[in-house]
C-alpha cells in the first residue's frame, strides 16, 4: 500500500505540471477509478464489528483457548456503546443491608431490579443510572421477579408475596404464598408461581393469575405420595410454560396448574439438585448438583446428553438466548458454550472446557443473569453488581413479538393490552405444545399409542438384553432360548401334576367314605345312629317295649 501511494503521488504531481489536454483529463479520471476501486477493497478485507448479527470469540490457533482472554483485554476490542455497558459496577460494600442476592433484568432489557436479604430493594434503568424506586421493607426478602413489564415486580417476602409498581407502591398481598422462596412468572400465561421455603412445614407450589388475581392451584409436592422433598429452586420453560422444579432427593419434577402431580419427573443427581435452567427454545435442560456435576438433559427424549466435572457445587446457573450457559462457584464465573457450531472447536473440546473464565477476588457470587439482546452478564456478588461481556450472549436483532427495549410510553400501553388480549389459557401448559389445538383422540386407541410409545423408547434396551454378541458352547443365544423355554415347559408340568394328584386324593378320599358306610350297613348300623343288632345286657332296660 506505501509504494502504490508514493507511485500516486508521484503521477499527480506529473500531471500537475502537464498542461490541460484530453490526455491530462483521462489520466485523472483513470487515477480516481483506481482509487474507488483500492477504497472497496480495503473495506472488504478489513475486520469489521457487526452488531446485528451474533458470533463469538474466535482462538486463532489451536494453541490458543478463549477462556484465557479477561475483561481487560477484551474492552479495547469491541465498540464503544458495549464499552460503556462493561464500565456498570455498583458497589453496595458500605451498605448495613448487605448480603445481596438478586440483580434481575426486565424483560425489555431496560430496567434492573436488585434485592438484599435484608430487606433492600432498587429499581433502576441501569443505562442511564436513573433511579425509579428504592424500599428499605426491614424484612427478609428471599426472592424476586418482573411481572409482564417493567412497572411491576413481586417479592417474596417473610410471609406472603407481595406485589409493587414502579413508585414502590405495594398494590397487593397475595396470603395464598405463605413462606415464599423462589418466585417465577410465566409471561404468555400471566401467572405467578412460588414455592415453599425450605424451612417452612408444608411444601406447596402455588399458581396466581396476576390479571384476575385468582389462585388457579396449590400443588403439594412435599406430599407422603410424591416424596419429592424441598425444592431448592425453579425455572420455566417459556416454550410450553411448564414449571421445573429442582429438590433435595435429587429429582427434576414439571409441573401444570390443572395437575395435581408433575406432569414427568426425571432423576438427574445422587445428590440434591441445587439449580436448574431450561433453554430459551425448550429443547434441552442443564442441571447441577452437590456432587459438583453439570448435566445437559434433553427434554424431548428425557435422556442425558453430556455431562462434565466442575471443580466445586455452583452457587449460581442461567441460560442465555444464544444457549450460553453461565455458572459461579465462590468468585469465579465461567461461561459454557456446549451447543454452538461457530466457536472454532470440535463438539468434545466445547464439552470439556469454558468458553470465557473470569474470577472478581474478594467477592462471593450469589446470583447470574444474562440481559436480553445484549452481550452483557450481571454479576451479583454479595456487595454489589457488575456487568460481564459475553460476545454472543444475546440475540442480536428483535421482532414485534418480543419486548421493544425502546418503547415509549403509548406503545408500552398498547402493548400491555395486547398482552391481555392475547394471553393464553392455563389448559396450553404441557409438555407437547404441539397438540395446542388438536381434537382429542379416542381414550383406548390413546392408550395403546402411548403403550407404542413407551415400547420404541424401550426398543433398544429390550434388543441389548435379548440379542447380545453370540457365544459359543452353553451360553450362546439358542442354547438359552432353549433353556428357557425348557424351564418354563418344566414349570408348566409340575403344576400339572399338583393338581393331577390333588384330584386323586380326592377321589381316594370319597371312595373311602363310600366303603365305610356301605360296611356299616352290612353289619346292621344305620348311617346315623343305632341299628338292629343286639344290644349289651346292660343297654336292655333302656330299650322300649313296642
Amino acid at each position: 500500500m506505501g509504494t502504490s501511494a508514493r507511485r500516486l503521488r508521484a503521477r499527480q504531481t506529473d500531471l500537475d505540471a502537464v498542461k490541460p489536454t484530453t490526455r491530462k483529463r483521462v489520466a485523472r479520471a483513470n487515477d480516481a477509478v483506481e482509487h474507488v476501486i483500492r477504497t472497496r477493497k480495503a473495506n472488504r478485507d478489513a475486520t469489521v464489528l457487526h452488531s446485528d448479527a451474533p458470533g463469538l470469540l474466535q482462538p486463532q490457533s489451536d494453541l490458543e483457548h478463549t477462556y484465557h482472554f479477561t475483561q481487560a483485554q477484551l474492552k479495547p476490542h469491541i465498540d464503544l456503546a458495549t464499552q460503556a455497558k462493561a464500565h456498570f459496577h455498583l458497589d453496595l460494600s458500605q451498605s448495613r443491608l448487605a448480603p445481596y442476592h438478586s440483580a434481575l433484568f426486565s424483560r425489555s432489557s431496560r430496567s434492573m431490579l436488585i434485592a438484599s436479604r435484608l430487606g433492600h430493594v432498587s429499581l433502576f434503568d441501569w443505562r442511564s443510572l436513573k433511579l425509579r424506586s428504592e424500599l428499605t421493607l426491614n424484612e427478609t426478602v428471599r426472592s424476586a421477579a418482573f411481572l409482564h413489564d417493567d412497572s411491576f415486580f413481586a417479592l417474596a417476602q417473610k410471609h406472603f408475596v407481595y406485589i409493587y409498581d414502579a413508585q414502590g407502591l405495594q398494590i397487593h398481598t397475595l396470603r395464598t404464598h405463605r413462606e415464599p422462596d423462589n418466585l417465577v412468572f410465566l409471561p404468555h400465561h400471566l401467572l405467578l408461581a412460588s414455592t415453599s421455603a425450605q424451612a417452612a412445614p408444608h411444601g406447596r407450589l402455588v399458581y396466581t393469575d396476576t390479571s384476575t388475581g385468582q389462585v388457579l392451584s396449590e400443588c403439594d409436592y412435599a406430599s407422603r405420595q410424591l416424596r419429592l422433598n424441598n425444592a431448592t429452586n425453579a425455572a420455566v420453560n417459556y416454550s410450553n410454560g411448564v414449571v421445573h422444579l429442582a429438590h433435595t432427593s435429587g429429582v427434576v419434577s414439571m409441573w401444570s396448574p390443572l395437575s395435581n402431580r408433575p406432569l414427568a419427573r426425571m432423576f438427574t443427581h445422587r445428590s440434591s439438585v441445587n439449580h436448574v435452567a431450561v433453554a430459551q427454545n425448550g429443547n434441552w435442560m442443564v442441571t447441577t448438583g452437590e456432587d459438583a456435576r453439570l448435566c445437559f438433559w434433553d427434554l424431548r427424549t428425557f435422556r442425558k446428553l453430556f455431562e462434565t466435572n466442575l471443580p466445586a457445587s455452583p452457587s449460581a446457573l442461567c441460560v442465555s438466548q444464544r444457549q450460553l450457559v453461565a455458572l459461579s462457584f465462590g468468585a469465579t464465573v465461567q461461561i459454557w458454550s456446549p451447543f454452538s457450531k461457530s466457536y472454532g472447536l470440535s463438539v468434545t473440546q466445547q464439552r470439556s472446557q469454558p468458553y470465557m473464565r473470569q474470577t472478581y477476588s474478594g467477592n462471593r457470587i450469589t446470583s447470574l443473569q444474562f440481559c436480553p439482546f445484549e452481550d452483557v452478564l450481571a454479576v451479583c456478588h454479595e456487595t454489589g453488581v457488575r456487568n460481564m461481556i459475553v460476545p454472543g450472549a444475546g440475540e442480536p436483532t428483535f421482532d414485534t413479538r418480543a419486548p421493544n427495549p425502546y418503547e415509549t410510553r403509548k406503545q408500552r400501553r398498547q402493548n400491555e393490552v395486547r398482552t391481555l388480549i392475547d394471553k393464553l389459557p392455563p389448559a396450553t401448559i404441557m409438555l407437547d405444545p404441539s397438540n395446542v389445538g388438536t381434537v382429542d383422540k379416542d381414550p383406548v386407541q390413546r392408550v395403546r399409542e402411548i403403550r407404542e410409545i413407551q415400547n420404541r423408547a424401550n426398543l433398544d434396551k429390550i434388543q441389548r438384553r435379548a440379542l447380545k454378541k453370540k457365544q459359543k458352547g452353553r451360553s450362546k443365544i439358542s442354547k438359552r432360548l432353549k433353556k428357557i423355554q425348557t424351564s418354563a415347559g418344566e414349570a408348566r408340568k409340575i403344576r400339572l401334576q399338583g393338581a393331577l394328584e390333588e384330584r386323586r386324593r380326592t377321589a381316594k378320599l370319597a371312595e373311602s367314605i363310600r366303603d365305610r358306610d356301605l360296611n356299616e350297613k352290612k353289619a346292621g348300623f344305620a348311617p346315623g345312629g343305632v341299628g338292629s343288632a343286639p344290644l349289651p345286657d346292660a343297654l336292655q332296660r333302656f330299650v322300649r317295649n313296642k
